[in-house]
């Protein structure tokens, strides 16, 4: 008998920082580049959520302000990836993009949608079929809502990473 996934949950629309990776410093901006290491729960959460797809969606407003290169950014980000990637093997895809600019009205500056409606168009993906996940949800102490906003525009269903982490992994570290 063949094994036979069902794509519901076809793509899970990631933030980076905060939701994916988490600063090993402690800090709530990096210290440098690798300055970075994955949220204890996320690997356990997104495998039992089950996507086809992780797309992470991104503002990188740092590369602009000059707090670090875009050279700098995209080797993190490679590595971040190719992480992703050994720990989900073939089971899930892992595409990321990201937006370096900090004018609000960039259509791909969260809580626009430029990001998500790239991945939706490119991979075929509907909105019925997509979740996103982030930790600028608007939740008192939250320093934005533009995660859960993003979403909101772009017609999907949203989840604080917390609440995302409780409720997919398997073993959860507080």
């Amino acid at each position: 008998m063949t094994k036979v996934k069902k794509f519901f949950r076809k793509a899970l629309f990631a933030d980076l920082d905060g939701t994916i990776i988490k600063t090993k410093s402690g800090n709530n901006l990096p210290v440098d580049k690798d300055d970075w290491e994955l949220r204890p729960n996320i690997i356990s959460a997104i495998k039992s959520y089950g996507p086809e797809y992780l797309f992470i969606v991104t503002n990188q407003g740092g590369i602009e302000r000059g707090i670090i290169t875009q050279a700098d950014f995209e080797e993190k980000l490679e590595r971040i990836i190719a992480l992703l990637r050994s720990l989900f093997r073939d089971e899930i895809t892992v595409k990321a993009y990201y937006c370096q600019y900090n004018n609000s009205s960039n259509p791909f500056r969260k809580p626009n949608t430029g990001m998500i409606d790239f991945f939706k168009e490119k991979y075929d993906v509907k909105n019925y079929q997509s979740m996103m996940i982030g930790d600028a949800s608007g939740k008192p102490g939250d320093f934005s809502d533009s995660d859960r906003k993003c979403a909101e525009n772009a017609g999907i269903m949203y989840l604080d990473v917390e609440d995302f982490e409780k409720k997919y992994s398997t073993i959860y570290i507080k």
